[in-house]
């Protein structure tokens, strides 16, 4: 095993549920009143036929319907709790609170109201609350997000698995994962390189301390162009730091407002090179060159063995918790198997 350079990766696992079992706010809040009037008229009943059925069989059926209905709560809950942490007032809040803490600006594209980050998911599910519909190549999946990290010769370090959409938050708890599990085993080699593909690109998970990262800023046949957009936004803002253009004019050029040029310009102050045209820049080197090929046959062929070698698609337990001990599990026996074939 060499851990010294790892690969970081998901996949969409199904989880034990339908996606037909699924609700939006709109029908969860009017399947809510359906069962409140259903609970009311079997009450109703039950007050008429008081005496008649000793065993309690009309009790059970009341149970089950009360049962439904606070699950049903609890799911319109889960809703609108997550549409107001999502929010685009919620996200300003949090980027005021954090650029008050750090007395800097957060780098990145400051959100706007119409933007994807604000839109919460639009349906939960009954049979799996903590269950997602996820976008595969396939199509949608109601399940999970499978997250490992991987050596060169696919040894899984870390798994863990997430019901989150993006992949990119889980990558420094991964990261650490792995580094915690490698020193539990008693390993002295460290991670020293980390390798990921664009659906990990933060600032974030960029600037991990303790590694050196390798992950592209967008998908392989767009970097060039990503280079060419970063390099024509720095010659106009160098333009503008010379004199020879003023922001108005700045901002027209660049497709953006005046207050997005100003804030492009403190940032410069404090870091001239943008952090993409930097990552670019290290990738097209020798080293990231031949250490980013490194990213598909260290993690990709981890999934397949699993998924398609072994038929694991789709994971038996219900719940994030659940699913997640479930994964725990799954990887570990690759690695046994792994070290069974290599033996």
């Amino acid at each position: 095993m060499r851990p010294g350079l790892v690969a970081i990766d998901g996949t969409k696992l199904n989880a034990n549920a339908s996606r037909d079992a699924s609700r939006t706010a709109e029908q969860i809040a009017a399947e809510i009143l359906a069962e409140v009037a259903a609970t009311d008229a079997a009450e109703d009943a039950e007050a008429d036929t008081a005496g008649r059925h000793a065993d309690g069989d009309s009790d059970g059926g009341l149970r089950t319907r009360s049962g439904r209905c606070a699950r049903l709560r609890a799911l319109l809950d889960d809703l609108e709790a997550e549409a107001a942490e999502k929010s685009y007032e919620a996200h300003l809040a949090r980027r005021a609170e954090k650029e008050a803490a750090t007395g800097k600006p957060i780098r990145g594209r400051r959100p706007t109201p119409g933007s994807a980050t604000h839109k919460s998911r639009r349906q939960a599910n009954l049979t799996d609350p903590d269950s997602r519909l996820l976008k595969t190549k396939d199509g949608y999946v109601q399940g999970y997000n499978a997250q490992a990290v991987a050596t060169t010769d696919q040894f899984v370090l870390a798994a863990e698995v997430t019901n989150l959409v993006m992949d990119a938050p889980a990558s420094a708890p991964m990261i650490t994962a792995a580094k915690k599990n490698l020193k539990a085993a008693g390993e002295r080699r460290r991670v020293r390189r980390v390798v990921a593909d664009a659906g990990y690109w933060s600032v974030d998970t960029v600037a991990m301390k303790g590694v050196a990262s390798f992950i592209a800023p967008g998908r392989a046949r767009q970097l060039k162009k990503i280079a060419e957009t970063e390099q024509a936004r720095t010659a106009i803002l160098d333009r503008v730091e010379a004199g020879e253009i003023d922001t108005l004019e700045a901002s027209e050029q660049l497709g953006v407002s005046r207050a997005r040029v100003q804030l492009l310009r403190r940032r410069r102050a404090g870091d001239p090179d943008p952090l993409t045209t930097t990552m670019i820049a290290k990738l097209d080197s020798p080293r990231g060159r031949k250490t980013y090929k490194q990213r598909a046959p260290s993690i990709e062929p981890v999934f397949a063995q699993i998924k398609h070698n072994r038929r694991i698609r789709t994971v038996s337990r219900r719940g994030l918790t659940a699913a997640d001990s479930e994964w725990k599990l799954i990887c570990p026996t690759h690695n046994l198997l792994k070290v069974y074939r290599l033996a």
